[in-house]
């Protein structure tokens, strides 16, 4: 898992999670124990004492209820845009149709690779009882 390691990243990163547990209104105790964690090593993340793993990290932020954008705006950086919606369908089921065609082009490959597979171990054992000697590859 990635971990966010220099020490000026982790120091912003702290004070930002710091500013949004405040703006919660919650203790490092209270996020502690709904992470399940001690609460020095809160005080030790927005210090920036301490490495935070990227995973940590998005359970900190699901808890204090930010999102990564939130915090990225906080960090004064530019949050990533967000996809455009995909044009509206006429039914709801026809929006995973690409989604459903790949599945089933890949169906159909391994349906065919099966039956080749299939193919070749008949004409082997039919060989084999007619005593043809073969070399498996």
């Amino acid at each position: 898992m990635a971990e966010l390691n220099t020490t000026q990243e982790l120091r912003r990163i702290g004070k930002a999670l710091a500013a949004a547990r405040g703006a919660q209104g919650l203790s490092q105790r209270e996020v502690a124990r709904r992470m399940r964690t001690d609460h020095k090593r809160i005080g030790e993340w927005e210090q920036g004492k301490r490495c935070l793993r990227l995973d940590t990290l998005l359970h900190l932020m699901s808890v204090l209820g930010i999102t990564q954008d939130d915090l990225l705006r906080d960090l004064g950086q530019t949050a990533r845009p967000a996809p455009p919606d995909p044009a509206p369908t006429p039914f709801p089921w026809m929006a995973d149709l690409p989604t459903a065609r790949a599945h089933l082009s890949a169906a159909r490959d391994h349906t065919q690779q099966a039956k080749q597979i299939f193919a070749e171990t008949r004409r082997l054992f039919a060989a084999a009882r007619e005593g043809e000697p073969h070399v498996c590859t």
